[in-house]
């Protein structure tokens, strides 16, 4: 083996160790995606915790890293930092600027709780009352500032007290006498009836459940909301609450990824998801609760390209889905046979410098036969040529030469035949 040929194997073996590792680390090996979540114990991330876990027990190549935060501008703040890959974030709220849509986690209810006898039976009654806000978050924005502005409340007339947790419920309400608590809960979360004993002790009675009139209205402005239905006794049934169906407005609750993380990771995060959720609701019923995002133009929200791949792909046709692969079989093979040729003949020059020696040792036999006047000298040069052509033909056996090669040896060898033809009759004739 030749100098040339030991790099040109030391080449390919290169080539196929880089491919191999590519394929691992594209295609084979784990990822972890970082997600900002809201604080440790709500339901959010309960579910996202459980979801974690039955990712690894699955053996899933995706894989999640729960990070809990303490209110949603941290999640927004984490998530534009790069410090997280992914986030569950609040539909209400403004998402943050390179945020796309993976998937609903649930939904947000709203709901706001007044004082009996404040004389309050409409949305629009709220206007300059003392109101406060149970939130992690900051309540300058929201679905709250979003029904107030569809009322046409200033910002002075709407300027609810911050809550953060349910233990400040009672002394603000003791020492600022609001006549109502505002509240977005996500929809089937049984830790409500914490924050509704807790108003209701600070009241000093039942609360009453406001009806949301204004939400059908919302959600013909802004698609992210929907007017729903509270049914009686959605919420407890002993008591039954609330007594009687009202209406109300919904949000998502979105789990988003940065716009430019790899489709074909999200594409299978979402996929794995989605397979885990029916074994995940025997041990957490609120997984039930993830569904998919409408990727249809003009949505509401933007969706991930790979998760709009995965969605779309179950309501597409075989031939729709992997037409692209089938065109490449059929009809670019030829193309990459040929690039294999051509790499296999840059790495590997031997065979060719072999066939340039032989085709020109053809043309020296030519040049011979047509000066020589012996026929033991003809007959030399005919074995030649058989032991010749048994060397293409092998060469043409194992793939080793093109069209273009063999057309070349043809029309020198049959013209090489008519010469030797040519002579012996000379010969012959004297």
């Amino acid at each position: 083996m030749g100098k040339r040929d030991f790099f040109g194997w030391l080449a390919l073996a290169l080539l196929c160790v880089g491919a191999g590792l590519a394929y691992y680390y594209y295609g084979v090996a784990p990822r972890t995606l970082r997600v900002a979540a809201p604080p440790s114990g709500t339901q959010t991330t309960q579910f996202l915790q459980a979801m974690a876990s039955a990712l690894r027990k699955e053996g899933a190549r995706v894989r999640l890293t729960v990070i809990p935060f303490d209110s949603n501008e941290a999640i927004a703040a984490a998530f534009e930092a790069q410090k997280a890959d992914l986030a569950a974030v609040r539909a209400d709220r403004a998402l943050p600027s390179s945020a796309v849509g993976v998937a609903e986690l649930g939904r947000f209810t709203a709901l706001v709780l007044v004082r009996p006898g404040a004389g309050i039976e409409k949305f629009a009654d709220l206007r300059g009352r003392l109101l406060a806000e149970l939130t992690p978050s900051k309540t300058g924005a929201g679905v709250f500032r979003e029904l107030a502005q569809l009322s046409h409340f200033s910002r002075e007339e709407f300027q609810p007290q911050e809550i953060g947790i349910l233990s400040a419920i009672g002394p603000a309400i003791s020492a600022g006498n609001l006549d109502a608590v505002l509240a977005s809960v996500p929809r089937g979360s049984t830790a409500f009836l914490d924050e509704m004993h807790a108003v209701e002790r600070a009241f000093g009675a039942p609360p009453v459940f406001l009806p949301i009139g204004e939400a059908a209205a919302l959600s013909k402005i802004n698609s992210v909301f929907k007017a729903e239905d509270i049914a009686a006794g959605e919420l407890a049934s002993i008591p039954v609450t609330p007594p009687v169906a009202l209406p109300t407005v919904t949000f998502p609750l979105l789990l988003v990824a940065h716009r430019d993380e790899s489709p074909a990771i999200i594409e299978e995060l979402t996929a794995q998801m989605f397979d885990v959720r029916s074994s995940l609701m025997a041990q957490y019923p609120g997984a039930a609760r993830l569904a998919a995002l409408d990727t249809t133009r003009g949505g509401a929200i933007p969706v991930h390209g790979g998760a709009a791949t995965y969605y779309d792909a179950s309501e597409t046709s075989f031939l729709a889905r992997y037409s692209d692969v089938l065109w490449l079989l059929l009809f670019g093979f030829s193309t990459i046979a040929s690039a294999v040729v051509w790499l296999m003949r840059r790495l590997f020059p031997s065979e060719r410098e072999l066939l340039r020696t032989e085709h020109t040792e053809l043309l020296e036999i030519m040049r011979k036969v047509r000066e020589s006047d012996d026929a033991e000298a003809l007959d030399q040069a005919e074995s030649r040529i058989d032991e010749i052509l048994a060397s293409i033909a092998k060469l043409a056996f194992e793939g080793k030469l093109d069209s273009s090669q063999k057309s070349a040896f043809d029309i020198t060898i049959a013209r090489l035949e008519k010469t030797i033809e040519v002579k012996r009759q000379s010969l012959e004739r004297r």
